[in-house]
Order: structure tokens, then C-alpha cells, then sequence
């Protein structure tokens, strides 16, 4: 750990930083400071640990240095404050910042400064496990919420009840006024060397820097989907509820210092204005629709902008109708269901009656859906297409519907490979529950259906996947384990032979002997025996 000692006196300077053996207890003085407004460039400089300060100094006091540091860095440094003699208002202002521990100069000692050091870095291990847990609980959130605004902008909400609950669980407000959504599309020149990790590298900066620029105009939510596009969804309030001006110079504004910044252009796309939230995949669809009308000229589209002949050309395929499958196919790599949507999709390429544009939002779609809704979706879609040039941006590089066809097979056989491999892995981690579940309540009497149903299955299926993992039935793997156990009982314990039976769960002795000899090819009897002769 890091730490700065800052006082204006520097024999107390000199006396605290000999006073231990800082390298005994882990510790580093990074620099010493004579007064506030040093020691605060020097925390600039390190960012350290703890911090050792005078109360009273020049410039900046230790106090004043204490409150700037609490209000803009939260946690750390954590500070230990010194001063010349006891004051309960001082002391009362430092614990208010949360310092760490209040010294006297004059009362100050090895103990007391190396107990003080000590507190202070169980401080500071306390200050970062919290932060390292609350930046995991935030990040999971993230996720959560992104799965939540790509199911919203997509209809795929199976029920109000599941929509609200969901809404509440991962923290999401809609008390805004109106809703409109955003489709932004990401144009830039990229040197091919490289070019998937040029690509992220532009794309997350570009978004993450859109994000934080447009909330100066009005709060949104943005969504990314892909290396080249994402969607902006915003919460108006009443003043701008309808204000159609004021969210095209807010985009405008933001896109200007993206491509100052970044030389990217940004194409924008927007639907109606919608007073409902479940009305915000209406306003997803328009934007979508009119994204193909944007230019150089006119980067920012909204859907009342173009004529009705325009506006007339709507998607014909919907994929919110296979809402169930989509939730199936992604969140329990449903295979079934994955063949469904991918069926039905071919169907509408064979009746050519499909558009270029129409073909690429579909598969977009789905492509989208894979690295939203799968763990570690981008990684997964990368590996898919690992031997394209552009990886899976090869998409939108594409000049026919029969490239997007083989493009999509392409998807449909690799998200295939990785539904198999997840699903084997998911009925080896089931069965080892299962086999644990077993174990720890072989002494009760279990049944087929009471463990389908402890683990929210069917019977068929448990009964299947003993067959499949252990070659014998369910009831034969359970007389197997607990005549097993029974061996374990009469070998390690001086018990009776209709006590085994009983705590077993056998009918009676006559009818648990019976078993036992059929597995094991002894009576329990015979059994005790031999272990008798060999002992």
C-alpha cells in the first residue's frame, strides 16, 4: 500500500517516516507534503492508500484536504489525522469524513502510530472488497438491464406480470412523460490490419462517449448491439415530451463531437414519440424501418420526415410473433426452437418476396439476440464466423439476399454447436445435483417424481438421463446406493441388521436382506461374516 505523510512542521515529517519499518507492514511512502495543497497534487499524482495529515496547515488545512478528498473520492485514501492537542470539535469533523483514526503529536508513540496504520489497512481492504463487490453487482445489473431493453424494443415480453417484475428487479424506471427510440447506426474508416479489434476499440468508445454526452439533453438508455449499430432509447420529460426539434439538435450536437473526436458518422433513425413503455418496440419498428433513408445529407431521420410512400414499405416479418421461441432458444438453448424461427425465416427468403434491407434486419436481429441474450454472447458470435475477414460485421457488407441466407446458416449452425455443447454441460451439472441430492437423502424414501420434481423436471426426462449417464434405471441406482451405504453402516458401526433396514427406509429386515444379497451376492449376514474373517 501506498502512503503520504503531510505535515508543515519537518521534524514531524522526519520523526513519523522513521518512526516505523514500513516495509515490515507492507507499506510505501510515496512523498511527503508541507502543506494542503501538496499533499492533494501528490494524492493526484500516486492516488495512495492512506494518508497521515496535520490538521493544521497552510494553503489547504489537513480538515479542508479530508472533506475534498471524502466528496471526490468517495472511500479512499483513507486518512489518519494528527494535530498538536485534543479538540473535540476537530475530532468530531474528521469522524464525520470518516477519517480513520485521530492522533496527539505530543501523546504520539510506535504503538499508537503502528495500531493506527494497522486499522487504516483493514480500512482500506474493507473500502476495495466493497468496491470490487459493488462493481460486480453493478456490472451484472448492466447485463440484466441490457437483456431487458432488447426484449422491450423487441415485443419479446411473454406477459405483463413478467414485464413488471422484471422492471422492478433490475431497477428500471418509466415515469417519463414520452418515449422515443433511436437507431444509430456507426460509420467509419477502419485500417484493415486488425480491423475486429480497431473495431470494438472505436465502436465501445463511440458509445460509451454518445452515452455520456446525450444525458446532458435528456436521460436514455442506450443499447448496444453490434460492432456498427445501437439504439438510444429516450425518457422525456413534459417539457420535451414532443419536442422533435430539440432531440434532433441534441443528436446533432452529440454526433458533431463524436466525429470531431473519433472521425466516425453517426446515421440516425427515429420513430414516434410513445406515452407507454410497452408502446416502445412500436417506436423501435418505425425507426428501423426509415434507417435505410438516411445520408450523408440527412444523417438524422425522423419517420414523420419522409413521405407516406416510404412510410407504406413495412417490414412484412415481424419476429415478435416467435417472442416464446426466442426467449426458448436463447435463455435455455432450445434447439427445437431455434429450428422454428430459423424455418419459418427461410420460408420468407424462398417466397422472394423479401427485400435486401428487409433480409438484413431480420438476421440482424438475430444476431443481435445471440450476443445480448447468450453469456458471453460476442465471444460466442466471434467464434462462429473466426474465419471471416470482418468476423460477423461481414453482414452488413453484403449486397444480396442470398449472402445473408448462407450468412444466417452460417449463424444457425454454429449457434447449433453451441446450444449441444451447453446442453451437455447442463445435464452433467443437473446429475451431479442429482447424484448429490441423492446421497445426502439416501436414508428417506426417494422417488422418481419427488426428485423430478425437487429439480423442476419431468419424470421421463430424469428417467432418461440415468439411463443415458448410468446405464441402469432410476429405482436400481437408488437400491444400488443405499445397499452401498448399508455396507458402509455395517462396516463402520457396531449396528444391528433390521436397524440398518429401518433407518434405510426398508419395509422390514426380511425384505432389505432380500435386496442386499441380490446386489451385492451376500446376505447382509454372510457379509458381516466375511468382514469378520478378514479382519
Amino acid at each position: 500500500m501506498k502512503l503520504i505523510i503531510a505535515d508543515d512542521e519537518p521534524l514531524v515529517q522526519v520523526g513519523i517516516n522513521s518512526m516505523l519499518d514500513w516495509n515490515s507492514l507492507d507499506i510505501e511512502v510515496c512523498g511527503i507534503a508541507k502543506n494542503g495543497n501538496e499533499a492533494y497534487e501528490l494524492i493526484q499524482k500516486f492516488h495512495p492508500d492512506i494518508i497521515i495529515s496535520d490538521i493544521k496547515m497552510p494553503s489547504m488545512s489537513g480538515l479542508e484536504l479530508l472533506q475534498k478528498c471524502h466528496e471526490e473520492f468517495k472511500g479512499l485514501p483513507v486518512f489518519i489525522m494528527l494535530t498538536s492537542y485534543e479538540d473535540f470539535q476537530y475530532a468530531r469533523t474528521a469522524l464525520k469524513y470518516q477519517a480513520s483514526d485521530y492522533l496527539i503529536k505530543l501523546e504520539l508513540n510506535t504503538n499508537d502510530l503502528k495500531n493506527a496504520i494497522i486499522k487504516a489497512k483493514n480500512r482500506v481492504n474493507e473500502l476495495r472488497s466493497y468496491e470490487v463487490e459493488n462493481t460486480n453487482q453493478n456490472s451484472q445489473l448492466s447485463v440484466f438491464q441490457n437483456r431487458f431493453y432488447l426484449r422491450l424494443i423487441n415485443n419479446l415480453f411473454e406477459s405483463e406480470e413478467i414485464f413488471h417484475q422484471q422492471q422492478e428487479d433490475f431497477k428500471i424506471d418509466f415515469n417519463a412523460t414520452s418515449y422515443i427510440v433511436a437507431s444509430i447506426k456507426i460509420a467509419a474508416q477502419l485500417s484493415t490490419h486488425n480491423l475486429s479489434d480497431n473495431a470494438f476499440t472505436l465502436y465501445s468508445s463511440t458509445v460509451q462517449m454518445f452515452e455520456q454526452l446525450i444525458q446532458k439533453y435528456s436521460s436514455c438508455f442506450v443499447l448496444s448491439l453490434d460492432l456498427t449499430c445501437f439504439v438510444a432509447i429516450f425518457h422525456l420529460d413534459e417539457l420535451h415530451a414532443t419536442d422533435i426539434e430539440y432531440i434532433k439538435n441534441a443528436l446533432k450536437q452529440t454526433a458533431s463531437l463524436l466525429h470531431d473526436y473519433y472521425n466516425v458518422t453517426l446515421y440516425t433513425s427515429l420513430g414516434h414519440f410513445v406515452t407507454n413503455p410497452n408502446q416502445i418496440s412500436e417506436s423501435y419498428n418505425d425507426a428501423k424501418q426509415i434507417s435505410i433513408y438516411t445520408t450523408k445529407e440527412q444523417p438524422i431521420l425522423y419517420i414523420n420526415d419522409i413521405g407516406d410512400n416510404k412510410c407504406n414499405a413495412k417490414n412484412i416479418f415481424n419476429l415478435a410473433i416467435f417472442k416464446y421461441d426466442i426467449v426458448k432458444t436463447f435463455e435455455n438453448y432450445d434447439i427445437q426452437s431455434l429450428n422454428k424461427i430459423n424455418d419459418a425465416i427461410f420460408i420468407l427468403f424462398e417466397s422472394d418476396t423479401l427485400h435486401y434491407a428487409q433480409a438484413v434486419d431480420i438476421v440482424s436481429s438475430m444476431l443481435h439476440f445471440a450476443i445480448t441474450l447468450l453469456p458471453n454472447g460476442t465471444d460466442v458470435v466471434e467464434s462462429i464466423f473466426k474465419d471471416e475477414s470482418d468476423n460477423y460485421l461481414s453482414l452488413y457488407k453484403f449486397k444480396s439476399v442470398q449472402q445473408v441466407l448462407t450468412y444466417l446458416s452460417k449463424l444457425t449452425e454454429g449457434l447449433h454447436s453451441f446450444f449441444e455443447e451447453k446442453q451437455a454441460n447442463l445435464k452433467n451439472q443437473l446429475m451431479i445435483q442429482v447424484k448429490q441430492y441423492i446421497k445426502e437423502h439416501i436414508c428417506e424414501k426417494l422417488s422418481l417424481q419427488g426428485i423430478a420434481d425437487t429439480f423442476n423436471i419431468s419424470q421421463n426426462y430424469l428417467s432418461q438421463l440415468f439411463k443415458q449417464y448410468y446405464k441402469i434405471g432410476f429405482n436400481e441406482y437408488i437400491t444400488k446406493e443405499k445397499v452401498e451405504y448399508a455396507k458402509h453402516l455395517l462396516s463402520n458401526n457396531k449396528i444391528k441388521i433390521y436397524e440398518v433396514a429401518e433407518q434405510l427406509g426398508f419395509e422390514n429386515a426380511f425384505y432389505f436382506s432380500k435386496v442386499f444379497k441380490k446386489v451385492v451376492g451376500l446376505s447382509p449376514k454372510e457379509y458381516l461374516t466375511n468382514l469378520t474373517d478378514h479382519d
